[in-house]
């Protein structure tokens, strides 16, 4: 027989790291009340601080947190002091509770235990414990106050906090307090900011609270504390986007051409560049988003440490899209083909990176290889720029199938009855490519160019499941409407000299596009690319109050 398998009748002469052990054993077999009563029967001096959080963390695990909290009064009518670990167990365990307008009680139990988590760090600080000062429950008692939807407790909470000191806010409190502070979806503050907005303000104000922190205490900004930060400032007014603008230059050496970059603090890493050019597309900044993406593919070539830990995406790569998509809008009829050769460089990059991880599983969605929304955007990008001939170049990367053969006179150029879904079938002509294929080739007005884009549609989807792809898409329902009425349009337009079996195919098509026009629906909002150049109407009566704002505050 084990130490841990020590009869009941026999605690006496267990050992604390035994009993926990025995804690352990009996819980993992489902057996809590009995371990809660190895604990409760046995004497003081056989029990320790570790063994009540054993008991503890177990009780959480099983989300049996009443009784929990009721260990825990327990341990402390004992006589026991909780310790940071103690805390730090029971309110991660609280923190998992998602709904708390139910559980009331148990806010105030995490009302209680930080206040006692606070009080101890008092103490703490008095003995000089350095090892117990820590603000793991601090971090998780932020989650708690957001889930529970207080967030001006929140902050007063963070406002509480020590100034300096090991306990004054470090780069883990700010992190939790800036992506805390994203999930407040209503706020009392007087005026006529949004919430979005209003949390945009707060961010630039605790930003610069926590810059004059950090130089007070030493310490060092990291990643995580930018990304949260910038994803904050992205939503707001212009004046908060260019303050994150700012932010990017400060620490990452990145400015606007012409304007001087002071040394980089950080490197760029996965979550920090995308949010960043996310940054300049909510900013309305297009051609700072390509810049950017520029910078980092030059550094990248040129084998630069600023960029090493860099691991480039195709979601990256899809904001630059869409600032190339914006750029398209306003006249720039080059962006196509730079679409193009981005995703070439990607194709490349990803067979690149197929061989340095060869003989490993790879993720689906590894890297740089292009989704199915890279190939749809670079065919916005085609669209804008009424460009049919660098369309075709987008479908052949995605479907590797040659445009050419669709032409007039073309080896595919006949449409046949089909008994079953085409045999080379691709995912990656969903419906927001394919319609703005289809929308390509109708912008240009030439027949022979709709008859090809028929041929080419078909030739990867049939008329059965033409419609029925992608249903979980964003905006899938506008995107197959849009579709639905080029393709009736094109039909219009390009049938005349069609055989049999194409007009077959077509009335059929065309049956099933009406169908979707029939029962489509309007929107409140469009999907990013769609957008005005300038961005939607709401956006710009924004602009137009901050303009106003600014006029009359000079």
């Amino acid at each position: 027989m084990y130490k841990n398998e020590v009869p009941l009748s026999e605690q006496r002469n267990l050992r604390p790291t035994v009993l926990s052990a025995r804690i352990k054993k009996l819980a993992d077999e489902g057996k809590l009340e009995d371990a809660i009563q190895v604990v409760l029967d046995a004497p003081k001096n056989k029990l320790n601080v570790i063994v009540w959080n054993t008991l503890l963390s177990f009780l959480m695990k099983a989300e049996k947190r009443n009784r929990a909290y009721s260990i825990y009064i327990e341990m402390k009518r004992r006589n026991f002091t909780p310790m940071v670990s103690t805390y730090n167990t029971m309110l991660t365990g609280m923190s998992e509770i998602e709904d708390w307008t139910t559980n009331i009680v148990q806010l105030e139990h995490c009302h209680s235990l930080y206040e006692s988590y606070r009080s101890y760090m008092e103490v703490c600080k008095e003995k000089k414990l350095k090892s117990e000062l820590h603000h793991g429950p601090a971090i998780f008692y932020l989650r708690i106050l957001r889930k529970a939807n207080l967030f001006q407790k929140l902050l007063d909470t963070f406002y509480s906090m020590d100034e300096t000191g090991p306990l004054a806010p470090d780069k883990y409190i700010y992190s939790a307090l800036f992506q805390n502070l994203s999930y407040r979806q209503t706020t009392d503050k007087i005026g006529n900011l949004t919430v979005t907005e209003q949390n945009a303000s707060d961010a630039k104000f605790l930003w610069r609270k926590l810059e004059k922190d950090f130089q007070r205490n030493n310490l060092e900004v990291d990643n995580f504390v930018v990304v949260h930060v910038l994803r904050l400032l992205m939503n707001g007014r212009s004046t908060d986007q260019q303050f994150g603008l700012d932010i990017v230059r400060d620490y990452f050496g990145f400015a606007p051409p012409g304007e001087d970059a002071p040394p980089p603090r950080l490197n760029f890493e996965f979550r920090s560049f995308r949010a960043t050019l996310e940054l300049c597309t909510k900013a309305k900044k297009p051609r700072l988003c390509a810049y950017f993406a520029k910078q980092v593919m030059d550094l990248r070539r040129a084998g630069s440490p600023r960029v090493r830990e860099l691991e480039l995406n195709h979601y990256h790569m899809e904001e630059v899209l869409l600032s190339l998509n914006s750029l398209a809008a306003v006249g720039s009829l080059d962006e196509s083909a730079r679409a193009v050769e981005m995703l070439l460089w990607m194709q490349r990059e990803a067979a690149l990176q197929r061989v340095g991880v060869r003989g490993q599983q790879q993720p689906k969605e590894m890297g740089l290889q292009p989704s199915t929304n890279t190939y749809a955007l670079a065919l916005a990008v085609c669209w804008r720029c009424v460009d049919w001939a660098r369309a075709c170049e987008v479908y052949t990367l995605a479907t590797q199938l040659a445009a050419e053969e669709f032409v007039d006179g073309g080896p595919s150029a006949e449409i046949k009855k089909q008994e079953q879904v085409p045999t080379r079938k691709s995912e990656l002509l969903n419906i927001q490519a394919s319609a703005y294929l289809a929308r390509t080739a109708l912008a240009t007005d030439d027949r022979a160019r709709m008859r090809q884009c028929l041929r080419m549609m078909l030739s990867v989807h049939d008329v059965r499941s033409f419609y029925e792809r992608g249903n979980t898409e964003a905006f899938f329902l506008f995107f197959k409407a849009k579709l639905a009425s080029a393709v009736v349009k094109m039909i219009n337009l390009s049938t005349e000299g069609a055989t049999e079996d194409e007009r077959f195919v077509l009335r059929e098509l065309k049956k099933r596009s009406q169908e979707v026009l029939v029962k489509r629906v309007s929107y409140e909002r469009l999907p990013s690319q769609e957008e005005g150049a300038l961005g939607s109407q709401s956006y710009m009566e924004k602009m137009q109050q901050a303009i106003d704002f600014e006029l009359a505050a000079r």
